[in-house]
């Protein structure tokens, strides 16, 4: 389960297995439960993240990331295999809301632009990246590391 909430949003999007759950702390129909969105059965999403825009990015055990469209609901981008392991971990950037931090269970953190599903750069930590995060009004992420090892780095 995650969360995402870089302001005072009164929206949540919750993992549970394949399916991504949005809920609205103001709507009182179904405990709060606006939309839930089914991915493909077996393919387990670990990571959540809301853009400032409103864009919704889900990922996990497909290394797939998925940007939704709360509007529409339904997907505006697919970027396909960009992670060699499964998606742990995922932060819009807080420049531009065009590329999206992608972290999974291997060495390695990378940038793309999710529309155009390219990558930017990346970098890469000692060891498996436990978790990592980034500050909500810039981008600046820190990430722990399976050795011990913090690794913090500017990217604005």
């Amino acid at each position: 389960m995650d969360k995402f909430s870089e302001s005072a949003s009164s929206t949540l999007a919750i993992t549970e297995g394949s399916q991504l759950s949005i809920w609205d702390l103001r709507v009182k129909e179904n405990g709060g439960c606006v939309h839930r969105i089914m991915g493909s059965v077996g393919d387990v999403l670990y990571a959540v993240n809301e853009s400032s825009s409103g864009y919704i990015a889900a990922g996990g055990g497909d290394r797939t990331v998925t940007i939704y469209d709360p509007r529409k609901w339904s997907a505006v981008s697919r970027w396909l295999n960009c992670s060699k392991y499964e998606i742990t971990g995922l932060n819009f950037s807080s420049v531009d809301h065009n590329y999206i931090y992608v972290q999974g269970v291997d060495y390695e953190v990378l940038c793309g632009r999710w529309r155009e599903n390219e990558k930017a750069f990346s970098f890469r930590g000692d060891s498996n990246w436990l978790g990592f995060s980034k500050c909500s009004n810039r981008d600046i992420l820190a990430g722990w590391c399976d050795s011990g090892s913090v690794f913090v780095a500017d990217v604005s």
